[in-house]
């Protein structure tokens, strides 16, 4: 235990790295499993053996809908471990990196997790978004497995609903509800509007807690929430709920999601007559890679890390 608390440091230098990542391509991924993608893309010197490397699992979505998130994060801890071995490894040990594609899917998560754990690591860096992040949190729970994630960011990820912290869950990012509040904030102290709707994805824990931290702080800060519309999960025609949200005439449409589902929102939104200042959250990060038009999002705003 006190060498995996040891480790749990070394993981949060790891991932403060991939702060840094945003740009290049994955490395090849090879070897298969069938539920994922697990393969070593950083392995000791050719003098290291058993018992002389130091291994650290990688859990994130290299290939899937959230491939871009993933691949920054890997590119990070891949470029932080052939520094460390480049330095003498931790401890006089080479740190051998082991990594699993979960593909964006919370099951092959949790089946990642397990094939990470039977591979002795001994911490893991992941998972990238919310859903993966959560789906293993009660077995990395059981195994007090040190895990840290560079962009998960729902309360959920380190803490029960009673408050309890989780002693083996780390985070090097903000979280959903210092989002929501911080761009109601925004909206009100900065753009001065005071009225605003919210859009929210009824089956994303990260989406329902971003839309619930800003209602409730929007609301103390005086702005009147008009309209709050969702959608299931993988839903791609939002026309009636924008009907009806044109129908208010918010100042400020609030949808916190990620950015390939912004880009059609963005369009919809357009076609139904709103004609509020669009708002969100982290994960419309490369939304203007997915807009069939960069105008659609012109002059609206997002917090990132």
């Amino acid at each position: 235990m006190k060498s995996k608390r040891f480790f749990a440091l070394t993981l949060a230098a790891a991932v403060t790295a991939t702060l840094f990542s945003g740009c290049g391509k994955a490395a090849p991924q090879t070897g298969t499993d069938p539920a994922g993608t697990a393969q070593t893309t950083a392995s000791a010197s050719a003098a290291g053996g058993a018992g002389e490397t130091l291994k650290i699992g990688m859990l994130a979505p290299l290939t899937g809908g959230a491939a871009q998130y993933g691949i920054a994060v890997a590119n990070g801890v891949r470029l932080y471990v052939k520094e460390v071995n480049a330095n003498g490894g931790v401890n006089g040990k080479q740190v051998e990196l082991v990594e699993y594609d979960e593909e964006g899917d919370a099951a092959k998560a949790v089946t990642g997790y397990n094939h990470l754990v039977d591979q002795k690591v001994v911490g893991i860096v992941g998972d990238v978004t919310t859903g993966p992040t959560v789906a293993v949190v009660a077995e990395s729970q059981a195994d007090q497995m040190p895990m840290i994630t560079a962009s998960a960011t729902a309360a959920s990820v380190t803490q029960s609903e009673d408050g309890t912290v989780y002693q083996n869950m780390f985070r090097s990012c903000f979280i959903d509800p210092f989002q929501g509040e911080k761009m109601a904030s925004f909206c009100v102290e900065k753009l001065g509007k005071k009225t605003a709707a919210v859009l929210v994805n009824s089956g994303s824990d990260y989406s329902g807690g971003c839309a619930a931290a800003f209602a409730e702080k929007a609301e103390a800060l005086g702005m009147k929430i008009v309209a709050t519309e969702s959608y299931a999960a993988n839903s791609v025609d939002f026309q009636g709920q924008l009907t009806n949200i044109a129908a208010k005439n918010p100042e400020v449409l609030f949808v916190p999601d990620y950015y390939d589902v912004i880009a059609l929102v963005a369009q919809q939104a357009k076609d139904a007559g709103v004609a509020a200042t669009m708002v969100g959250v982290d994960g419309w990060d490369t939304v203007l890679s997915a807009v069939s038009d960069p105008a659609l999002v012109e002059g609206a705003y997002y917090c990132s890390g």
